[in-house]
C-alpha cells in the first residue's frame, strides 16, 4: 500500500475518528482541541501563515522543519494527514514537500481535501527543502563548506 498524504482544513480534520498520523498546524496560542489524542502519532506546530518573517509574527523556522522531518521518519511508510486552519497554505506546503520529495501520493479522496496546491506557503516549502538538504541553496552551502575545509575552491 502506497504512503499517502492529505491536507485538510482544521474542521475536516477534527471529524476524523479513525486513528491516523497527523500533523496539526495552528497559529501561536490557538487551542486545537482534544481530538489529537485519538491518533497514534501526532505533531502539533504553532506558526503564522506568512511567506516571510514580519514583525509581530511567528514564521515557520528551520527548527519546525526539523520536527516535521523527524516525525515523518518516525511514521515511516504510513500515511499522514496534515491540517491547518484553512487547509490550503501551510498544510498544503507540507503535503507538497512530501509528494515532491519523499515519495508520498496525494490523497484526494479524504473528505475535505481539495488537492489545490496553488496557494502553498512558499516559506514553509523552501525551509523544508533547505533543512532536508534538497534545495540548490543547501547544495551550494554544502559545496562551499566542503571547499573551505579542503582549503578553497580550484
Amino acid at each position: 500500500m502506497a504512503k499517502t498524504v492529505a491536507f485538510l482544513p482544521q474542521l475536516a480534520a477534527q471529524k476524523i475518528t479513525t486513528p491516523v498520523n497527523m500533523i496539526a498546524i495552528c497559529r501561536p496560542g490557538d487551542w486545537i482541541g482534544a481530538y489529537l489524542a485519538n491518533h497514534p502519532r501526532y505533531l502539533r506546530l504553532e506558526f503564522d501563515d506568512v511567506d516571510s518573517p514580519q514583525e509581530g509574527t511567528t514564521p515557520f523556522s528551520p527548527g519546525l522543519a526539523q520536527q516535521i522531518l523527524e516525525f515523518l521518519q518516525e511514521v515511516g511508510d504510513e500515511s499522514v494527514i496534515v491540517h491547518c486552519q484553512a487547509g490550503y497554505s501551510r498544510s498544503c506546503a507540507v503535503a507538497k514537500f512530501m509528494v515532491d520529495n519523499l515519495g508520498y501520493t496525494l490523497d484526494l479522496h479524504r473528505p475535505g481535501a481539495t488537492g489545490t496546491a496553488i496557494h502553498f506557503n512558499r516559506l514553509v516549502y523552501q525551509t523544508l527543502m533547505d533543512v532536508s538538504g534538497r534545495s540548490m541553496r543547501s547544495f551550494y552551502l554544502n559545496l562551499q563548506d566542503s571547499a573551505s575545509h579542503e582549503g578553497g575552491l580550484g
